[in-house]
């Protein structure tokens, strides 16, 4: 991957290193978001999980990143792959949790991204069942990422009540914080409990856009002062922003951390990219190869 230096250079090296974070339980090295992946990354001893929710339409959380059964990663339980098509999509909201892991399974295709993943097909998994995983790792530091989005989705409020009520019940000692792409499920988990930490995963990105389009355009409105990454978080009453690489213009990042803003980056595959960025003041740096043998 082409890597721009200017980003990452040019201001004096900040002390300590930031947390790593295993983005989608370490996807670099087995399937996202399976329950394989999740046990190995806790084997492993990464010291951050992140891992995403969506919600089926009898109100189970699920572990998946789209709010449809990704046709890239899943195929019907007989093997048959699912269209790709925008028509052809199911959604979880309109399947229940049982239809969801019984007719599915992900994780035995193999994706381009990640050529030396090992393929493990598996149904997909519940929170409840990655808590049952997790209960044995009361160190990991946990980074819950909430898919909501919007009319795809079941409510917000929803999202936040069932997620946040399943994983406070099973009273587990993990640090954690919540992202999500849009404000919506961030502001419904704070009206549950305000001490929550919730961080807002900055620009959101509609589905079908290009990321690194939207992203430049982003990073151009804050170079030329339109946007603010502190009154950004301030509008969206959330506590820390979570924000792609490609958006990181190091000035803004140090002034807004210096203004007592969090920022996590995500999501950092290359080695380089690693090294660079892991010299800024930021809390964390989200990638899928947390051993640090990103190629």
């Amino acid at each position: 991957m082409w890597f721009p230096w200017f980003l990452a250079c040019g201001l004096a090296d900040a002390e300590g290193e930031p947390r790593v974070e295993a983005h989608r339980c370490a996807a670099g090295y087995y399937p996202e978001n399976s329950a394989t992946g999740c046990a190995k990354a806790l084997e492993a001893g990464f010291g951050t999980l992140e891992f995403d929710l969506v919600l089926t339409r009898d109100d189970v959380a699920v572990i998946h990143h789209d709010p449809f059964v990704n046709p890239e990663i899943c195929t019907l339980a007989d093997g048959t792959h699912l269209g790709e098509e925008e028509t052809d999509r199911v959604y979880f909201k309109d399947i229940t949790a049982a239809e969801a892991k019984s007719d599915y399974l992900c994780g035995g295709i193999e994706v381009e991204d990640f050529p030396t993943q090992e393929l493990v097909e598996e149904p997909i998994i519940t929170w409840a069942e990655l808590l049952d995983i997790i209960e044995g790792y009361p160190d990991v530091y946990l980074h819950i990422d909430i898919k909501w989005e919007g009319d795809l989705s079941r409510p917000p409020d929803t999202y936040a009540k069932v997620v946040m009520e399943e994983f406070w019940a099973r009273e587990l000692p993990n640090d954690y914080y919540v992202s999500a792409e849009y404000p919506e499920p961030l502001q419904a988990v704070e009206a549950l409990d305000s001490s929550v930490v919730t961080s807002w995963s900055w620009p959101s990105f509609p589905d079908g856009e290009s990321t690194t389009l939207v992203a430049i355009g982003h990073e151009l409105q804050t170079t030329l002062g339109t946007e603010d990454l502190v009154q950004l978080a301030n509008d969206a009453g959330v506590d820390e922003l979570n924000i792609p690489w490609q958006v990181a213009d190091r000035r803004r990042v140090e002034n807004a951390v210096a203004s007592g803003l969090p920022i996590q980056l995500w999501t950092l595959n290359t080695a380089a990219g690693l090294e660079a960025f892991g010299k800024w003041p930021v809390e964390a740096l989200i990638t899928d190869y947390p051993a640090g043998d990103a190629p």
